[in-house]
């Protein structure tokens, strides 16, 4: 009955011998998987058809970093005066909220607003200490990570402008970073810069002048002696 309500846009009344015509909208939604290997068994595909007309994914708040201080403004200005507290969030707190992942989503953002509102003071500012202990940890840990990238990308654009500036010898370059040309090298190792030494480029370059020569025939011999 139901897909002919999709379909045909009729619908027949319990003890009625005629159908009546009905004009809806219908906005169904899931978090399941329809369609491909992970499918969710059991709902019909004749069913997902008719009502896979136009269809919106919404991404989980994880993926949606930018609208998770929007929303706990929203709901902080919802549940707050429900509680008497004139508190405000402070912006360290809304950062600390976009660094947790959210398996629950809005839901269990809303309920950590809610949770706030109850035990926050009722003026001034709540600052992260007062959020839930998995979410000050995922903060604390973002912002180590965040730092550790910030330092990593700021070393590697030190040390490859100064070999740059050096032509590729470590030495000067070293000289011009003020640290020895071991201390270089480790660090060029652990930030991910391969450049050759310049005792084996003037071995490859000494080579290679060497094979040239070796490889002279005696074309080459003759015109010399000439």
């Amino acid at each position: 009955k139901l897909l002919r309500v999709l379909q045909e846009g009729e619908v027949r009344r319990v003890g009625e011998s005629f159908a009546r015509h009905v004009e809806v909208r219908v906005v169904a939604a899931t978090n399941q998987r329809l369609e491909g290997s992970g499918a969710a068994p059991g709902f019909r595909h004749d069913l997902r058809y008719r009502l896979d007309v136009i269809r919106l994914e919404v991404p989980p708040l994880r993926e949606r970093i930018e609208d998770i201080p929007i929303l706990a403004s929203a709901f902080w200005a919802r549940v707050a005066p429900l509680t008497a507290c004139h508190a405000r969030l402070g912006p360290a707190t809304l950062a600390a909220l976009a660094c947790h992942d959210w398996p629950g989503n809005v839901r269990e953002l809303q309920n950590v607003i809610a949770a706030l509102a109850v035990a926050a003071p009722r003026r001034g500012m709540v600052g992260p200490s007062a959020l839930p202990a998995v979410i000050a940890r995922a903060a604390k840990m973002s912002t180590a990570t965040r730092l550790e990238d910030a330092r990593l990308a700021f070393e590697r654009r030190c040390v490859a402008a100064a070999l740059a500036r050096a032509a590729g010898q470590t030495s000067r370059a070293a000289r011009e970073l003020g640290i020895s040309r071991q201390g270089l090298t480790k660090l060029m190792k652990r930030i991910g810069i391969v450049q050759k030494t310049e005792a084996r480029s003037q071995k490859t370059e000494f080579g290679s002048q060497k094979t040239e020569r070796g490889n002279q025939g005696p074309e080459n011999r003759i015109q010399k002696s000439e």
